[in-house]
């Protein structure tokens, strides 16, 4: 469970830790990136960021399962956050998988590579079949993301998520083990 995961010569995962918090914190106080996730608060503070790490570092160690890795490059600079949610079980084959980027590292290709790589380590290393990339029917540009890193359109989810008062739809794209 502690292995990182050499993505290229300047990116690589890694576990989630607090030393993170300052950029976490700051990072996910992007308008953009608030619009495009579900779960993320806005304003977020320090005491989301903290319940955020006890979440991942509680669930973890219960589990004995890897749910969250942070992006990283050499510089060991939080660059976003990788990671899976489990909406069939934790032993189940099929995983929801889920991603950002902070603005500074967003349109470089960055969560291509990350995605293409991830994804073949959780089907070689953690067993996965299946990994479920729902994402919100407006945003483009993860949709692009996931086509280029080998996921496939499926279908359309007519008003499947709510947010605040808001019913959003959504687009269910997916990856299977070759």
């Amino acid at each position: 469970m502690g292995t990182n995961i050499i993505i290229d010569e300047n990116i690589f995962l890694t576990k989630s830790s607090r030393e993170d918090k300052e950029f976490l914190i700051e990072f996910l106080n992007d308008d953009e990136l608030y619009n495009q996730t579900l779960r993320v608060p806005k304003p977020y503070t320090d005491k989301d960021a903290e319940f955020w790490f006890d979440y991942i570092f509680t669930f973890e160690k219960e589990n004995n399962i890897r749910k969250n890795w942070v992006i990283k490059n050499n510089n060991l600079e939080l660059m976003g956050h990788i990671g899976f949610h489990f909406p069939y079980g934790i032993n189940h084959e099929t995983v929801e998988i889920y991603y950002w980027l902070g603005k500074p590292y967003r349109n470089k290709g960055i969560i291509t590579k990350v995605l293409k790589v991830f994804t073949e380590f959780s089907f070689s290393s953690l067993k996965y079949t299946r990994i479920e990339a729902p994402i919100f029917d407006f945003n483009n540009a993860s949709g692009k993301v996931l086509l280029k890193s080998g996921f496939k359109f499926e279908k359309d989810l007519p008003k499947h998520y709510t947010k605040g008062d808001k019913l959003i739809s959504a687009k269910m794209y997916s990856k299977t083990v070759d």
